[in-house]
């Protein structure tokens, strides 16, 4: 299996950032990082300092959430006959995606059900590992009768039920469901990072942060300092924009003092620009494209506090202190699903 070429595929900052360490962690290992650039800001400069820095890694860029989002319009019959064919018309479709995968390897998913993930998905049967990419992971599926007809056409329920997923690598896997548990391996992000060389930690931080962005933070005010991770709860159509703020300025108004720096970290299908508005005297926005885990890595960060809704990147930051305000998502079901919907669709 080593002799294999690893593919990873990142739709966010957070799948590039990990894809790196774990890339990084086996250096001798020949490995390919396929970036959608529909999905992360200044996707190409990024990519342009990684490959200068990281010169052992094959990066690639791609748009894929256009082509992931016309094949979700389909009808349901006509994405069952997509998803059966797919590798045939895929690659003459999408070409300069498909040609980037040799004809055997080891291909590394964050999201099984975007359309690139359905053709690896046929085309490297048995040697799809994914990934944790929040809370979903962790999701209990009932099992329809519609899930048990589409079975019958090799199209499986979410969040690693698929049997071309051999591995599911989780921080938490004895908390995965009953179903796909055997498949959990320990995701130890923690070991990833300590066990970067520092030359490495210090381009990888270049990397994701040009120069005078990262003068810019190390040089912010050395008192207490929060993170707050904030959520596309608009963008997902939960709730308006209004009710957006709304809901940030009162966690702020509860948790913060007159005298702390605040530190908001926008998810990165976010919009909104929380500088431009009258939430706090003294607060700072980190770029979308910034994720978040890479305080672990960067000196003098120093966040004394992190606050999240429930974002899961919160369980990914070495911070004295963390406040989930609602641990179980579903107990707010009014922040996770449009229009009142609070049933999880297959």
């Amino acid at each position: 299996m080593n002799d294999l070429k690893r593919y990873f595929i990142a739709f966010t900052p957070y799948h590039l950032l990990l894809s790196m360490l774990i890339s990084l962690d086996f250096e001798e290992r020949d490995d390919v990082i396929i970036i959608d650039k529909d999905n992360i800001n200044n996707a190409n400069n990024i990519v342009q300092r990684l490959t200068e820095y990281f010169p052992q890694i094959i990066f690639k860029i791609i748009e894929e959430r256009s082509a992931s989002k016309k094949f979700f319009k389909s009808s349901n019959l006509i994405k069952v006959y997509k998803t059966i064919t797919i590798r045939k018309w895929y690659p003459k479709k999408y070409q300069d995606n498909a040609k980037i995968f040799s004809d055997k390897g080891e291909v590394f998913i964050f999201n099984e059900a975007r359309l690139i993930s359905r053709y690896l998905l046929n085309k490297f049967k048995k040697n799809i590992i994914l990934i944790e990419d929040g809370l979903s992971n962790y999701t209990r599926y009932k099992i329809k009768f519609k899930d048990k007809i589409k079975k019958l056409f090799g199209i499986y329920p979410p969040f690693g039920r698929n049997p071309c997923i051999k591995k599911i690598i989780v921080q938490n896997p004895e908390k995965l469901p009953d179903d796909i548990r055997e498949k959990g391996e320990y995701l130890n992000l923690k070991q990833l990072v300590d066990r970067l060389t520092e030359e490495n930690k210090d381009k990888i931080i270049k990397a994701f942060l040009n120069r005078n962005l990262l003068k810019s933070f190390l040089n912010l005010n050395q008192g207490k300092r929060i993170l707050l991770l904030t959520q596309p709860f608009s963008e997902n159509k939960a709730i308006t924009e209004t009710q957006k703020i709304t809901l940030y300025k009162n966690i702020i108004d509860k948790y913060l003092d007159n005298d702390e720096l605040l530190i908001i970290k926008p998810h990165p299908a976010e919009k909104t620009d929380y500088t431009k508005l009258s939430l706090y005297k003294n607060l700072v926005q980190l770029p979308r494209e910034f994720p978040i885990e890479l305080i672990n890595i960067m000196p003098k960060f120093n966040i004394t506090k992190a606050i999240t809704l429930f974002s899961s990147a919160i369980d990914n930051i070495d911070v004295p202190q963390k406040i989930t305000i609602c641990p179980n998502p579903f107990d707010c079901p009014e922040l996770i699903f449009p229009s009142g919907n609070n049933s999880i669709k297959s």
